[in-house]
């Protein structure tokens, strides 16, 4: 076989078949396409169940628009306070007008206030609530001149309550009390006059407060006035009595002369030990070190003289000797200067001696008045217990005359002055359009939420959809490359966005279907199948399987189609092709070619005919023979198990360029198991849409049990109006079809037989 016709020339149909012939990936692998755009898979979801989401979001929009149009309008108005901290006293003007601080827990204090049962019944009596029918807690006609009962408060209370809203605003001091009603008047009146009466309520118990706290205050005024005077009375006549007249420490004469003795005698103390330090030193007899001593201007010139002496009387001895007269004069001079010298110390030292016992003596009567000032302040300190206890008692009485008066005072003026921490910033007003039902929003969010619910629901549906739909799934669940995509006839009708896009395109008939490539060569299922004829060529790296065995997990997956088709593509090409319909089960192909049935491969394993008997040209297709699978055996598996299969394949390989085997479903019966030992490659084909996930690895499972060599996967009957396929189909086949009919012939030409004496692929 010319290698150059292997492939078909200038055909894009290979473009069809690389992106699932070429790329293989291991089982439970992720496929990159897939991962690297999930947001163009979850619009394939969406789009594919976009019925489902339009009816989900037109109920949803339907129903909402149905009930807003029929739920009766409500109003809201608003009312904002302003509050201030707590002003307890208000002795001044300024005083009223002051902002005090408030705390957040002051602030929610109001606003629970505000939402009191007594403030919604004084507001309810207020307005006449009752009358509204909103508020009817009694039957209609009965009056509301008696008395509520506690039962009929607590239905008002909770009616009013559910309509009122009291909100804080966050970092101010400001409160939102919100009303709502059918009524827009009501819905403005309530909030003013819950404010109104929550102000005034908030004044009256501080003016009650005020008037309280002056009774209380006239009252313990007297009695404090009362123990006052008879505090200063008592005081005046202790100090009367003990003739104390200083009343503080810095007019105590006492007091003062002991703390001047105190003084006094300190100095005298540091005097002594300074004159103490410089007599020892005179009893020691160490009289160069006192500072007199070394200080005086007399004894150091006394020292100079003595020292020049001695140095002269040293220099004359040593030269004239002791008895010369110099000498001798000079020993007196230096007798006498030495004597002078000692004699000047000595008065230094006497000295000394006197001012030490002079400071010592000053010192003892120092300390001796000291010690008499002392005991006399003793008496006096005695004396001043008495009178500070009862100068503080009456002070302490004073002090608390003074307080309470003034407190009283500030009391009038506090009940006098109508201050409040409380005031209006904004009344509510008459509202002129209610707050709901907003159509618009309920029917924008109806919108939002159907779209939503629809878009979970398709998700949900489509995770509960277990088949196969994409070459995709098949590469990530069996590792096993998608050789081809067959189309479904009826997706494919005139009438579809699909064949307008290709105008000149001629629908397949479902009849037809079965020999499409011969009955349609033009059309778009005969295009797939020639993929496929390209993509099993393609499908080994040294040359093409010459046996070929086409299988199916379940029945009704179009196995014997795709081996018919799959027969007529390579005929088409020149080689010599056999089919063999290896289902002794079911057969089909005989029907399809309208072939006799009664001697076929069941008779040649049985031994009724011979080899050449068996293959039969199929009439108007060159090169194709068929094999048909004779008379029903009662044991199918047994038969081809026998030796007599494997002379059939050895002289079939050397008589055709291509055998292909139609077998029985995989999962159901043994036999494509058993076949699979003779083929060179076996192609799995799958009902896309329809085949589970389970079937297909359950198929792959059996098949590798028996070492198959699997060649890939068919997806047959593939539904490409569907948003599964839309993608691989609309953007692959719709260009070239196109380019098809318009002359260039992808695919079409008429294919010559090698020559005799060139090599095949892989020969």
């Amino acid at each position: 076989m010319d290698p150059k016709n292997a492939i078909e020339r200038r055909s894009p149909v290979t473009l069809v078949a690389e992106p699932f012939s070429w790329r293989s990936l291991p089982p439970g692998s992720v496929d990159p396409v897939s991962t690297g755009l999930p947001l163009r898979e979850y619009l394939r979801i969406l789009r594919k169940h976009r019925w489902i989401i339009l009816t989900v979001v037109a109920v949803m929009v339907l129903v909402v628009t149905v009930v807003s149009y029929r739920m009766q309008p409500i109003y809201q108005s608003s009312a904002r306070l302003e509050i201030s901290g707590e002003m307890p006293d208000l002795s001044t003007l300024q005083a009223l007008f002051s902002i005090l601080p408030s705390d957040e827990e002051f602030l929610q204090t109001q606003v629970r206030i505000l939402q009191s049962d007594e403030l919604a019944m004084q507001t309810i009596r207020s307005l006449r609530l009752y009358e509204k029918p909103q508020f009817a807690v009694r039957p209609q006609g009965a009056g509301y001149n008696a008395p509520f009962s506690p039962a009929e408060e607590v239905m008002l209370i909770g009616l009013f309550r559910g309509q009122l809203k009291v909100q804080l605003i966050r970092t101010s001091r400001l409160i939102d009390v919100s009303f709502e009603s059918p009524d827009p008047k009501t819905a403005a009146d309530v909030p003013n006059e819950l404010a109104a009466l929550y102000i005034e309520s908030n004044f009256r118990k501080k003016y009650e407060s005020t008037l309280q706290a002056q009774q209380w205050m006239s009252s313990q005024l007297g009695e404090l006035k009362s123990k006052m005077e008879k505090a200063h009375e008592s005081l005046v006549t202790y100090e009367r009595e003990h003739q104390i007249y200083a009343l503080s420490e810095g007019q105590n004469v006492t007091l003062q002369k002991l703390g001047q003795l105190n003084q006094e005698l300190t100095i005298a103390e540091s005097e002594r030990m300074a004159k103490e330090s410089q007599f020892q030193l005179v009893k020691s007899r160490r009289l160069d070190d006192l500072p007199q001593v070394s200080s005086s201007t007399y004894i150091q010139d006394l020292q100079t003289r003595y020292q020049k002496l001695s140095d002269e009387y040293a220099d004359v001895r040593a030269t004239y000797g002791p008895k010369y007269p110099k000498v001798q004069r000079l020993e007196t001079q230096l007798q006498d200067a030495k004597t002078q010298m000692e004699k000047e110390k000595q008065q230094v030292a006497n000295r000394i001696e006197s001012e030490y016992q002079v400071a010592q003596k000053r010192e003892q009567l120092l300390r001796q008045a000291v010690e008499a000032q002392k005991t006399e302040a003793n008496l006096l300190n005695e004396k001043l217990v008495q009178h500070s206890l009862l100068k503080r008692e009456y002070e302490t009485n004073q002090q608390l005359y003074d307080g309470l008066l003034n407190r009283m005072k500030e009391a009038g003026v506090s009940a006098g002055m109508r201050s409040n921490n409380i005031h209006f910033v904004d009344r509510a007003r008459p509202p002129l359009s209610p707050v709901r039902p907003n159509k618009a929003l309920n029917i924008a969010l109806s919108l939002v939420v159907g779209v939503i619910l629809g878009g979970v629901l398709a998700l949900f549906n489509e995770y509960l959809d277990n088949s196969v739909k994409v070459p995709e799934e098949v590469e990530q669940l069996i590792g096993l490359p998608a050789l081809g995509v067959i189309p479904a006839v009826a997706s494919i009708g005139s009438t579809t966005a699909y064949s307008r896009m290709l105008p000149a395109a001629t629908p397949v008939k479902p009849q037809a279907q079965e020999l499409a490539t011969l009955s349609q060569p033009h059309s778009i299922v005969s295009e797939a199948y020639r993929a496929l004829r390209t993509s099993i060529l393609l499908s080994t790296s040294k040359h093409p399987p010459q046996t070929i065995l086409i299988t199916s997990g379940q029945p009704r997956e179009g196995k014997t189609t795709t081996a018919l088709n799959l027969c007529i593509t390579l005929a088409q090409r020149g080689d010599r092709v056999v089919l063999i319909d290896s289902d002794l089960r079911r057969p089909r192909v005989h029907r399809s070619f309208g072939i006799s049935n009664e001697v076929g491969l069941s008779s040649f394993l049985a031994g009724v005919v011979g080899i050449d008997d068996l293959p039969r040209p199929v009439p108007h297709i060159p090169n194709l023979f068929v094999i048909s699978s004779g008379p029903t055996p009662p044991n199918p598996a047994e038969l081809l198990s026998s030796e007599p299969m494997v002379g059939l394949f050895s002289e079939l390989r050397r008589q055709f360029d291509f055998i292909v085997m139609d077998s029985p479903p995989t999962i159901t019966v043994a036999d494509s198991m058993i076949l699979a030992a003779h083929a060179d490659g076996v192609m799995l084909v799958i009902h896309g849409g329809v085949t589970t996930r389970e079937s297909l690895r359950q198929a792959h499972k059996l098949l590798a049990g028996v070492n198959a060599r699997m060649l890939g996967v068919v997806l047959n009957n593939v539904d490409i109006r569907s948003a599964d396929y839309q993608y691989y189909y609309t953007y692959y086949y719709g260009d070239y079809y196109r380019h098809m009919l318009e002359g260039y012939g992808y695919g079409h030409e008429p294919e010559e037989k090698p020559k005799r004496g060139e090599k095949k692929i892989g020969a």
